[in-house]
């Protein structure tokens, strides 16, 4: 009896064929002012073109703090909007984003540098 590796699922709708941020940016041309993301527990709601402008903000504020293409970024955010943000900003500058386990046995592993 053979058994898949692999299963495939519906392709409709299909998936998407490019990169997310190519794909955020058709958003924000297509749909500046649809709704891209609530934050609830925040009370903040930012459209396509809200969403492009704070990543803008938060790109200029990061090289202006020295981080260089090619950096490896901590991200440390549970939940929240700022989350989303970062990555956006991480693949306009070809920065690699790397997610913090919180657990505290691991804080050792957090670099010392702080923004």
């Amino acid at each position: 009896m053979k058994t898949l590796s692999h299963a495939i699922g519906p392709t409709d709708p299909a998936l998407i064929e490019q990169p997310i941020e190519r794909h955020f940016e058709a958003m924000v041309q297509r749909f500046p002012q649809r709704e891209a993301l609530v934050s609830r527990h925040q009370n903040l709601r930012y459209t396509y073109h809200a969403l492009n402008r704070d990543c803008d903000q938060l790109a200029s504020a990061l090289m202006r703090a020295g981080l260089a293409q090619g950096d490896r970024v901590g991200i440390w955010a549970h939940n929240c909007a700022e989350w989303v943000l970062m990555h956006p900003v991480h693949e306009r500058h070809h920065r690699i984003p790397q997610g913090c386990h919180t657990d505290p046995w691991r804080a050792h592993r957090l670099p010392e540098r702080r923004l």
